[in-house]
């Protein structure tokens, strides 16, 4: 079987890994269909007439409790538990089942968010300010967020966060190293930078 051909290869695009995601949910007792959307259309899919090269990307549609679950087999590093993991907003898809031929809405997933804290501690005008940066990052941020740190190395994550800062801070320094703490099951992640701040203060004219 091709499923078996795909988890053998440890590599597919979206039809195939959405297959094999079905075939092991099924093997697992739990119904599940292939999907069919247009990642670049969305919901407008419905406004074109029928083609063969209407769909750009497959997904897979799980029945759980009798409650679709929604899951984008090619998205990588991505947290939750169990059903509650995030699905892009594709509008509408065609579930690959027998004797269906209309498009299915698919329902909005809720959003992450971004929320950043920056703490400047000040001593007296003349000693190097502590700068300190936690943000936190939640649910597709945080999946997005958790896929940037695993293709880049900590190292080139370090410079790229100093080097943003330096245009701000020309004297600003790395006092340790990010860290950062990850919680997959509730798909929560927190970035913690430290710096120092030299020359903080300017006397204007």
């Amino acid at each position: 079987p091709i499923s078996e051909k795909v988890y053998a290869k440890r590599y597919g695009d979206c039809k195939d890994k959405s297959l094999l995601l079905v075939s092991m949910l099924k093997a697992g007792g739990i119904e599940a269909y292939m999907t069919l959307v247009n990642a670049d259309l969305n919901d407008k899919i419905d406004q074109f007439i029928p083609t063969s090269g209407a769909f750009n990307h497959a997904v897979v549609v799980a029945i759980i409790d009798g409650k679709q679950v929604w899951v984008d087999a090619t998205i990588s590093n991505q947290g939750g538990d169990g059903t509650d993991i995030y699905f892009p907003d594709y509008g509408k898809g065609l579930i690959l089942k027998p004797g269906n031929s209309e498009l299915s809405a698919i329902p909005v997933s809720p959003t992450g968010r971004v929320v950043c804290l920056e703490t400047y501690t000040v001593k007296d005008e003349n000693s190097k300010v502590k700068f300190d940066v936690s943000t936190t990052y939640t649910r597709e941020q945080a999946d997005r967020q958790r896929d940037k740190i695993a293709e880049a190395s900590m190292t080139e994550t370090e410079k790229s966060y100093l080097d943003y800062y330096s245009k701000i801070y020309p004297k600003i320094e790395a006092t340790d190293s990010i860290r950062v703490i990850d919680d997959p099951h509730k798909n929560v992640l927190t970035m913690i930078e430290s710096y120092t701040i030299g020359n903080f203060y300017k006397k204007d004219s």
